[in-house]
């Protein structure tokens, strides 16, 4: 009798008790779209890519929580532009090949369902790029004439591991039971920012993804707050 009432004082006072919170982990992946803005939008054509990779979703049903997310994927794209170092005109037919790292908050959007609203950033970094295309340099003289040198074809390679996105990201996911802790997962996303791994062209583009993925519910952990 004494334990009873010493607990129901605790959790009327509002004193800390624990709370349950709940972890998935799993895949996901999907196409990617893309297409530039403002200048970029001239010089970026023929844009496609697709993402995939790894989530860790934190939250129960009906309540607040996070995803992070790690991601491999690929961005393909034609870009005509002058050289972001010189007047040289450059044209390329390139795939930059890139490793994305997620944190996105979530607030849900119904209490009998798993869905979501979702809003965070994303940066990428650029593991390789492959370009094929051609340069030349082109003016005019002093009379007004325009002229150009003949196209030099180039087939090109860079390697490394540099950061090359910054977007903010948001969108929709649901989470759908298929089976006993296994979750279907539904997203489609915009992520406007800027990027740099077209030739080092600093591009402001509009990204936007539809994803699926499939989600394991770990077993619970138990964190601390204030008793309800």
């Amino acid at each position: 009798m004494r334990h009873h009432l010493c607990s129901f004082l605790l959790a009327t006072a509002g004193l800390p008790t624990a709370l349950v919170a709940q972890y998935s982990v799993g895949v996901q992946g999907g196409p990617l779209f893309f297409q530039g803005v403002w200048e970029a939008k001239e010089e970026l054509s023929n844009t496609s890519g697709w993402t995939a990779g790894l989530q860790i979703v934190e939250g129960r049903r009906g309540e607040q929580g996070f995803r992070i997310g790690l991601d491999a994927g690929q961005r393909a794209y034609t870009i005509s532009a002058n050289s972001s170092e010189s007047g040289i005109r450059e044209e390329f037919s390139s795939v930059s090949t890139m490793l994305w790292l997620s944190f996105e908050m979530r607030w849900p959007l119904s209490r009998k369902h798993r869905i979501y609203f979702e809003l965070g950033p994303v940066i990428g970094m650029e593991l390789r790029e492959d370009r094929e295309g051609v340069r030349y340099f082109e003016g005019t003289d002093h009379f007004g004439m325009a002229w150009n040198t003949a196209p030099s074809a180039a087939s090109e390679t860079e390697s490394g591991f540099a950061v090359r996105d910054a977007h903010w990201r948001f969108g929709f996911s649901a989470e759908w039971p298929v089976a006993d802790r296994w979750l279907v997962t539904t997203g489609a996303h915009l992520c406007p920012g800027i990027g740099s791994w077209a030739l080092g062209h600093g591009y402001a583009t509009i990204d936007s993804s539809i994803r699926a993925g499939l989600l394991y519910m770990i077993k619970s952990k138990q964190k601390y707050g204030r008793g309800r």
